[in-house]
C-alpha cells in the first residue's frame, strides 16, 4: 500500500466521524509542514503556530479535499498559506529580525559551518523565502514543476524562472562560504 492510499484510508475514517484518526496526519506531516513554515517565518514559535493553524484548517475542510493533488501537496499548500498569513501579520517584527541577523553576519567572520548540510541550510536561509521554498519542494521533496506551480499558486514559467534563479543564487552563496572556510583553514 503506497503513501497516498494510506492517506486516503485515513481521510475516509475522519470523514466518517473518526476524528481521532486525524492524529495520523499530524504525526506523519508535522515536521514537513514545520520546515516549510519555518522557511517563510524564520521563527520556531511562529512556525509551530502556523502548522497548528494548517492542521486545524485541514481538519475543518477535509471533506472538501477533491483529490486533484495528493493529500500531502494539499496540506503543504495550506501550511504555506498559513505561514504567509502569519508573516503578513508580523512583518515589521520579521524585517527587524532579518536586519539584525544580516548585521550580525556582516560583522563577524563566516559562521562556523562544520559540514555541507549546515552550509546548504545556511544558504537556504539566506535566499528569499519563495526561492528557498521552491528549492526545498523541487530537490528535497521531489515535486514536479507543475506541482510546485500549484502549491505556490504561480504559473509554470514563473516557477521555472524562480527555480533557475534560486539555483544560481544558492550556488553563489555556497561558493562564497566555502572560499571563506578555505581561507580560514589555509
Amino acid at each position: 500500500m503506497n503513501d497516498n492510499s494510506i492517506d486516503q484510508e485515513y481521510i475516509a475514517k475522519v470523514c466518517y466521524g473518526d476524528s481521532e484518526s486525524f492524529g495520523f496526519f499530524i504525526s506523519k506531516y508535522k515536521n514537513l509542514l514545520f520546515t516549510y513554515a519555518f522557511t517563510i517565518l524564520k521563527d520556531s514559535q511562529l512556525a509551530e503556530e502556523a502548522v497548528q493553524d494548517a492542521f486545524l484548517n485541514a481538519f475543518r475542510y477535509l471533506k472538501s479535499f477533491k483529490n486533484k493533488s495528493s493529500f500531502k501537496t494539499w496540506l503543504i499548500k495550506i501550511a504555506i498559506n498559513e505561514a504567509n498569513k502569519k508573516r503578513k501579520q508580523i512583518i515589521p517584527h520579521i524585517i527587524l529580525s532579518e536586519r539584525f541577523n544580516e548585521n550580525l553576519l556582516d560583522n563577524s567572520d563566516s559562521p562556523e559551518l562544520n559540514d555541507n548540510i549546515e552550509i546548504i541550510q545556511y544558504a537556504l536561509n539566506r535566499v528569499a523565502k519563495e526561492k528557498s521554498l521552491v528549492l526545498r519542494l523541487f530537490y528535497l521533496d521531489e515535486y514536479s514543476i507543475k506541482e510546485i506551480a500549484g502549491i505556490m499558486q504561480w504559473g509554470i514559467p514563473k516557477t521555472k524562472i524562480t527555480l533557475h534563479r534560486a539555483k544560481k543564487e544558492i550556488v553563489k552563496i555556497v561558493k562564497e562560504l566555502q572560499s571563506k572556510k578555505d581561507e580560514k583553514a589555509g
